[in-house]
């Protein structure tokens, strides 16, 4: 991958500074692949020896894309090389400056709205198409820095190139089965350059992303960690970053928690952690964490929320506490943060949010649970920028905005039916 360093004038590579010849490669790579809009065309005027840097920072800015700090030049208004870089980067990759949202969900379809368009609007997203091979149910979706994998019913999974727009079906690669997969494959995450999912029967695979994902063959087998619960499942699986390391953890039926650090060979039953079972939640369950300021946070059922801190051994059930959020006494299915925010998601249609400065730790944290407008069962979230997006059941999705803090029905859209698209949407992603 190529390093730039630049100035408000030339941009030179690490590996040897070839200026006149690196830039008209620059400029020729960029022409082919970045789409011309007027974000590429700043990039390019900034290749070219430009200075219309206002309109890149701009771009950057209003796509989400990354921060902008000035510090490599003394013009306050021209963005740092490595923001530079991530943008070139990410054009690149994505044959086009635009992220957009994923859905995945019933029957085996998809449907992609891009962020510059007002996803609260059905006609913004594209119409669900279905994956060849699965007739059954997308319950998660892991993304890498290129590629998407779905997982689901009937042991399947499927790739899609980031790049290749993802919208129809032939950017999916058929659904393949995993050897000795379970019936259903409910989590999946990335992280530390491999993929892993998890689903019934305790069951957890692994494939690194120097192979092709999309063939079951290059998954490793199935195994089960130490002291599972006979009977149980994985719900989720998420990776967890803390400064220099990482950690898949597991979590299930009933309140079932596993982990497995992500230098180690997590194919191996022995490298995951004996399996616990977070305090309040053994007769219930849990579904998908996430990491909110120093801690791991894991929705469940009964309305409660299970935490545990970063510093202390978290394969120890005791070092888990548990919060109940009040209006909620069925079950949460995913928390996910933004900068500032915490929003808990689940069945009826609930949400909750909690402002991260707290902690999140006490229930008088969190905000009473409300109903999104006209959701039903929640099942997928994600934030992006200052928005929350959920989507659920009938096909439905719902916008919060962010910067009316989320936490009243009035902050949130009115759920819409995406096209083509009449049952569950379990999942949603961004690229």
């Amino acid at each position: 991958m190529i390093r730039l360093f630049i100035t408000k004038k030339k941009i030179f590579r690490k590996m040897g500074i070839l200026s006149g010849v690196f830039l008209f490669g620059t400029t020729c790579i960029l022409n082919g692949l970045v789409s011309a809009n007027a974000s590429s065309q700043s990039v390019l005027g900034i290749a070219k020896g430009g200075t219309n840097a206002n309109t890149v920072k701009s771009a950057q800015k209003n796509l989400g894309l990354i921060d902008i700090v000035s510090s490599d030049s003394t013009d306050s208004n021209f963005p740092s090389s490595k923001a530079v870089y991530n943008f070139i980067n990410y054009c690149i990759q994505n044959n086009g400056c635009t992220p957009y949202f994923l859905l995945a969900g019933s029957r085996g379809k998809i449907s992609k709205c891009s962020t510059n368009k007002d996803c609260s609007i059905s006609s913004s997203w594209t119409t669900a198409v279905q994956i060849s091979g699965q007739s059954g149910d997308w319950m998660e979706t892991a993304v890498s820095s290129s590629q998407f994998i779905v997982a689901g019913a009937n042991g399947l999974i499927s790739k899609c190139e980031k790049s290749s727009g993802c919208s129809t079906s032939s950017n999916w690669t058929p659904s393949s089965s995993i050897s000795n997969a379970p019936s259903i494959w409910y989590g999946a995450t990335y992280g530390n350059e491999q993929f892993i999912v998890v689903g019934t029967q305790n069951k957890i695979s692994r494939c690194l992303d120097t192979v092709d994902c999309s063939q079951g063959s290059n998954w490793s087998a199935p195994i089960t960690p130490p002291n599972s619960v006979a009977n149980g499942y994985f719900y989720g699986v998420k990776h967890i970053s803390n400064g220099n390391s990482g950690t898949f953890i597991a979590t299930g039926n009933p309140g079932t928690i596993s982990s497995c650090l992500d230098t180690l060979n997590c194919s191996l039953a022995s490298n995951w952690t004996p399996v616990i079972q977070a305090p309040g939640l053994e007769s219930s369950y849990l579904h998908k964490s996430s990491k909110v300021n120093n801690s791991i946070f894991s929705v469940g059922g009964a309305g409660k929320i299970a935490h545990c801190l970063l510093s202390t051994d978290c394969s120890i059930a005791s070092n888990w506490l548990g919060v109940s959020i009040s209006g909620q006494s069925s079950y949460w299915i995913e928390i996910v943060t933004n900068n500032t925010t915490a929003l808990a998601s689940g069945n009826g249609g609930l949400i909750s949010t909690c402002s991260i400065a707290t902690g999140c730790s006490q229930s008088s944290n969190w905000s009473s649970a409300v109903q999104a407008q006209g959701m039903g069962e929640i099942r997928g979230s994600t934030t992006f920028k200052n928005q929350f997006l959920v989507s659920g059941a009938s096909g439905l999705i719902s916008i919060c905005k962010g910067n009316n803090g989320c936490s009243k029905t009035t902050d949130w859209t009115q759920a819409v039916q995406t096209p083509g698209q009449t049952y569950m949407w379990y999942n949603i992603v961004h690229t």
